[in-house]
């Protein structure tokens, strides 16, 4: 099977695909349907010393001797090749399957294009054939994974194909060419790097660019297409890299966060290798979920076919920015908010140095709220307008944040306040909160920040993420303008009205404690996503039983700020 044939043992029929440089037939070889690849002749059109076929065929003999020391259930079977004489392409055989997954997910008609159940299916393939390459004795980087890479069979068995790109590395680690595959499925370190006014075109990496390459097709085949608009580039002019969740804002928002692979799909898109999970660890995450549907499947009494998505409906959907100069303390009131019932001394803050996305969901008076808080690192205003394309595309509002201790903080924000209206318009919602109230000694004058934020249209609180004071009143109190700016009619009332309405109806020194809870935690977990007709999670029988008896609970959990 792995020696070579004759161009007189196979037939070739209807062209079945294409790519930049090779195109694949169906074929009948040795008595079997079988798929032939071979070189576009277009490139041999202007070969008038044969050196183009020769580059070629060198790719062409490094792809069938990798396939040829492959075998495995989820790697395309390798039968022969064949070496025609000059100028004649050479051919590698493999098996024929039914389609490449691009295309079934192009050619669905159903909604979503792929059921929950088949991307579980195919993904859990695609994860056991790198994890095979991957830790073979000298592992193999496929560097090209996408979806029109992976085959499909009738019954949706998948299989990686196409190795024309990959690479064996013995060490590990090693340099080789930049971004060697399909650009919307490459990962930031196989980009070109510039250094010194110099561009490297070759970068080092590792079996991870298969890892993100797997991140960025596990959602397409969750949204069911590609993004819609071009992707920015990765890596800016000064050389650093923009977050993936970022580039890639409006794909993740149309998963939706409460999808139960948003996480896993972040984790493979992690700008840094080593934080990707390896490909044993997705198989170990994806049975999770494979052993759910197998245990619905067997269980339902129709037979019908499990998978579909039920997506969780809000009332009000927001995505808001927390900004301000570094050191003022914005991670700090995000995290003390989506750890309320923690100390500030309990929890591991991390250092924002890019931009962090976290999301919440709440309860608004009577009103389902997803939060969607994009926690904005200390950058200088140029590196902010680099990225604001990303970071503030759909913003509904705003928190600016400075330090009472720190005059300077506060004469730097007009430039955020300036930054935010012109991304995201004038009437934009923004509450601007002074940091650290718990402090004795301060250095801004509270009287100057009022009359500054009633100049600006902006709606002032003093808080303590430390002491966690004013900390849920920071995001009710937005939440309620972003609210009340969404249902205005046109030539009704503008934000400024709305803020000063909310002023004169808060006591400007009532803590959260002494109100009215109407904000609440909601404490479903993350798989309640999935239909619980259709997909069944063992804790959520959990969670119906003991829905009374954390009634008391959840009072006590209640997120507050405002009164009725």
């Amino acid at each position: 099977m792995g020696n070579t044939s004759s161009a007189e043992e196979i037939k070739l029929g209807d062209k079945i695909g294409e790519g930049s440089y090779g195109e694949v037939f169906k074929a009948v070889w040795d008595g079997k349907r079988v798929a032939a690849k071979r070189i576009r002749p277009d490139f041999f059109e202007r070969d008038h010393d044969g050196s183009i076929r020769v580059a070629f065929s060198e790719n062409f003999k490094k792809e069938w001797e990798i396939l040829r020391s492959t075998d495995h259930d989820n790697i395309v079977k390798y039968y022969t090749a064949i070496v025609p004489p000059s100028p004649e392409s050479p051919i590698i055989v493999t098996e024929l399957l039914e389609c490449d997954l691009a295309k079934h997910i192009r050619y669905s008609t159903t909604k979503p294009k792929v059921p929950f159940s088949d991307v579980i299916k195919i993904m859990l393939d695609v994860a056991k054939g790198l994890h095979y390459i991957h830790t073979l004795k000298e592992p193999i980087v496929h560097r090209d994974l996408a979806s029109k890479n992976v085959l499909l069979t009738k019954t949706l068995h998948a299989k990686i194909a196409d190795l024309g790109q990959a690479k064996a590395f013995p060490r590990g680690a090693m340099y080789a060419t930049a971004m060697p595959g399909t650009p919307v499925y490459a990962a930031p370190e196989t980009y070109s790097t510039r250094l010194r006014g110099s561009l490297w075109r070759r970068v080092r990496y590792t079996e991870k660019i298969d890892i993100f390459s797997f991140g960025a097709m596990l959602l397409e085949i969750i949204i069911g297409h590609l993004p819609v608009h071009r992707l920015p580039d990765p890596i800016l002019e000064d050389g650093e890299t923009v977050p993936e969740y970022i580039r890639r804002s409006e794909d993740l928002e149309e998963m939706g966060p409460d999808h139960p692979l948003h996480s896993l799909v972040l984790q493979c898109l992690d700008n840094i290798p080593e934080r990707r999970p390896s490909a044993g660890k997705i198989i170990e995450e994806l049975l999770k979920f494979s052993k759910v549907v197998d245990e619905t499947l067997s269980s339902s009494p129709t037979g019908d076919k499990v998978g579909t998505m039920s997506h969780i409906h809000y009332d009000h959907k927001f995505k808001l920015v927390v900004l301000g100069e570094s050191g003022v303390g914005k991670t700090s009131i995000v995290t003390r908010f989506l750890n309320a019932n923690s100390q500030l001394s309990e929890i591991t803050l991390p250092r924002t140095l890019q931009s962090e996305d976290h999301f919440e969901r709440l309860r608004f008076r009577d009103k389902s709220v997803h939060l969607h808080i994009v926690d904005v690192g200390g950058h200088e205003l140029t590196k902010a307008s680099c990225l604001a394309p990303q970071i503030f595309r759909r913003v509904r509002g705003a928190v600016i944040a400075f330090d009472l201790l720190s005059e300077m903080s506060f004469l730097e924000v007009p430039n955020w306040v300036k930054v935010v209206r012109e991304k995201c318009g004038e009437e934009l919602p923004i509450v601007l909160v002074g940091n650290k109230d718990d402090e004795l000694e301060r250095w801004v004058d509270s009287r100057k920040v009022d009359e500054f934020a009633r100049r600006k249209n902006l709606f002032y609180i003093e808080s303590s993420a430390k002491s966690g004071k004013n900390i849920d009143e920071i995001f009710s109190v937005l939440v309620d303008l972003m609210i009340k700016y969404e249902n205005q009619k046109e030539g009704e009332s503008k934000t400024s009205d709305l803020v000063a309405s909310l002023r004169e109806s808060l006591s400007e020194r009532v803590t959260c404690q002494e109100k009215s809870p109407i904000t609440e935690r909601l404490l479903t977990p993350r798989s309640d996503a999935l239909d619980a007709g259709v997909i069944e999670l063992k804790e959520e029988k959990e969670n119906e039983e003991t829905m009374e008896q954390d009634e008391g609970d959840r009072k006590r959990k209640s997120r507050c700020c405002l009164l009725n």
